[in-house]
């Protein structure tokens, strides 16, 4: 999407400034683009980036729609069209707008895992473990999707495996409270207490005023001295 003249040096200016933090000044300088030229593209997808961070879903939304419009075969604007329905918890769109992304692009990992986070969020638990575990297969090493993953397993009570998910999210992320939390429950629900306990003292290593944390271990304590109740966690 190249620009010329006038409208390019606005852009750069916007984008300097949105370097710079100034995110009011960035949104004006593309605003005074799309003056100049109206079906800009470039200033479009980065007006729409800004109203999409700064809160303003719709109009962001409508910005992304005027560029595939024009220009339908971009991945990217359809992906940003997703996250911009899903910060405004509009699932469904977000679903649909990030397969349109996926089917421009299969490969496109972050498109694969905000599908999992729409359709988790629809409470469509066996179509997100599709989603996240596409996205593992293309992203091993990224520690968010095996993070979701390992929660949608559990939630589908296959534990195991979300053990195993989880072991693998501080494999590649040791600082991942979540994970450690999210796997000492996990492991308190399936009554091996004593590994629970485990997980736990290693958060609390980290992070030692962690409620949540302290709370499951002293559900695991009770575990193993015959003491069992299985709150939320």
């Amino acid at each position: 999407m190249p620009e010329e003249g006038a409208g390019a040096r606005l852009i750069a200016e916007g984008d300097a400034l949105q370097r710079e933090g100034n995110i009011g000044g960035a949104l004006k300088k593309y605003n005074d683009a799309l003056e100049l030229d109206p079906g800009s593209l470039d200033a479009l997808y980065r007006k729409g980036l800004i109203l999409s961070g700064t809160g303003r879903y719709e109009e962001a939304v409508l910005c992304f729609d005027s560029i595939l419009g024009e220009e339908p075969d971009y991945p990217e604007v359809w992906f940003q069209r997703a996250v911009a329905f899903f910060t405004d918890r509009r699932y469904p769109e977000a679903a649909e707008s990030a397969r349109r992304a996926i089917r421009l692009d299969p490969a496109y990992t972050q498109a694969w895992y905000l599908l999992g986070r729409a359709l988790k969020s629809e409470e469509r638990y066996e179509d997100a473990r599709e989603a996240y575990e596409r996205a593992i297969v293309l992203d091993p090493e990224n520690p968010a999707v095996c993070y979701m993953l390992g929660v949608v397993y559990d939630i589908l009570e296959r534990h195991e495996e979300a053990v195993a998910a989880f072991r693998r999210t501080i494999d590649l992320d040791p600082e991942d409270l979540d994970a450690r939390k999210s796997l000492a429950y996990t492991l308190y629900t399936m009554g091996r207490y004593r590994e629970a306990v485990e997980i736990c003292d290693e958060a609390l290593a980290i992070c030692p005023e962690h409620t949540r944390i302290l709370f499951i271990r002293g559900l695991a304590v009770r575990g193993m001295e015959g003491e069992t109740t299985v709150p939320t966690a």
